[in-house]
């Protein structure tokens, strides 16, 4: 699919999608986890406060993700 100018400005790495994804579920930027597995996907999460979370294995990135969020 074509890339638009207003496509771009809703795609991962930047902030932007990234509060738009917690308005819209409502969530706090504190409780959420942004996990990707290219490094420069996760850097957008930060400056709204998201935890980032960079990730190559599967199983690792799930015992980090349950270490960040806790138990539910």
């Amino acid at each position: 699919m074509p890339s638009t100018p207003r496509r771009q400005a809703f795609r991962t790495p930047r902030p932007r999608a990234c509060q738009d994804v917690l308005d819209a579920v409502g969530t706090p930027a504190e409780r959420a986890v942004f996990i990707d597995d290219m490094p420069h996907n996760v850097c957008g999460a930060r400056p709204v406060g998201v935890h980032p979370s960079g990730v190559r294995d599967p199983v690792a990135g799930f015992d980090r993700t349950a270490r960040i969020a806790g138990p539910c």
